[in-house]
């Protein structure tokens, strides 16, 4: 996703400064624009979860 040109370019998902983590800068139109491309559901909190299970 973070590697993604298009999604780099939306400004939508950034890497923190020291590289260990991203930041989304607006979840509402991260959740509708580029969740539906990765997964099978654009819910920010689902995607939060999964983050945090898998790491």
């Amino acid at each position: 996703m973070l590697q993604d040109p298009a999604i780099k370019r939306s400004g939508l998902l950034k890497w923190s400064q020291d590289g260990a983590g991203f930041i989304c800068t607006n979840p509402t139109d991260f959740s509708r624009m580029v969740l539906p491309q990765f997964f099978k559901h654009n819910n920010w909190h689902s995607f939060v979860r999964q983050l945090n299970m898998y790491g």
